[in-house]
């Protein structure tokens, strides 16, 4: 979905700054890589692929695609519809349409997509290092967001 907003609209958007591997994994939604996924995992999404590595449609999909968030962050946003995500240079990437918050169960990620709780594993310690709460919602561009 595209939208149009002038650059005093994006103003009014609480802000979320992703780093390079958030910014990777929204690019690849925005361009379609994560199909059928349209934005960032739902809480019985995400529970399904932890338990089954299938969405809760059934469809094959063998790891979560969240976007963590720590405590601060969701007390910073409050009850914000929308959401301006940007990127390790804070620059405006796309707009995430606010759908839930859930809390994500870091333990069993690292059992059910990496086998192994062993912090020694660079993707377990980024794993436990991330936000404890996850934002679910669609990612969308818009023209301030293309031409920033």
């Amino acid at each position: 979905m595209n939208v149009v907003i002038n650059d005093q609209d994006i103003l009014r958007f609480k802000n979320i700054q992703l780093d390079e591997r958030l910014t990777c994994d929204l690019e690849m939604l925005m361009m379609g890589a994560f199909k059928p996924l349209e934005g960032f995992m739902s809480e019985e999404d995400y529970h399904s692929v932890l338990e089954s590595m299938r969405l809760k449609n059934g469809q094959l999909y063998p790891i979560p695609v969240i976007l963590p968030v720590s405590e601060g962050v969701l007390k910073n946003i409050g009850n914000e519809e929308f959401l301006l995500l940007r990127d390790t240079f804070n620059l405006p990437i796309a707009l995430l349409e606010l759908r839930g918050i859930f809390k994500r169960d870091k333990r069993k990620e690292c059992i059910t997509v990496l086998k192994t709780e062993d912090i020694k594993h660079p993707y377990v310690q980024e794993i436990y290092l991330s936000g404890d709460y996850c934002l679910e919602g669609g990612v969308f561009t818009s023209e301030t967001t293309r031409t920033l």
